[in-house]
């Protein structure tokens, strides 16, 4: 697996930990939209592109700093 696709987890409110396989090179647009619960978020080093929508919005997530490397200006809000 390369890609989660676009809208993979949206609005899935179970998930509280994700950590993604070194596989994973690229994120798609509201792939965790929605996520209100998700809190960790494991990124692949080998990251390359995370999509330009929304794709953490509503989300809870407490470890930025591996996400901020790859994303930039990252805003999540409640």
């Amino acid at each position: 697996m390369r890609l989660i696709g676009e809208g993979s987890f949206i609005a899935f409110v179970g998930l509280q930990h994700v950590e993604m396989p070194e596989s994973i090179i690229e994120i798609g647009d509201y792939a965790f939209n929605g996520c209100e619960n998700l809190k960790i978020l494991q990124l692949p080093s080998k990251l390359e592109k995370i999509g330009g929508n929304l794709e953490f919005y509503r989300c809870s997530i407490n470890n930025l700093d591996n996400l901020k490397e790859v994303y930039g200006n990252l805003v999540i809000t409640d």
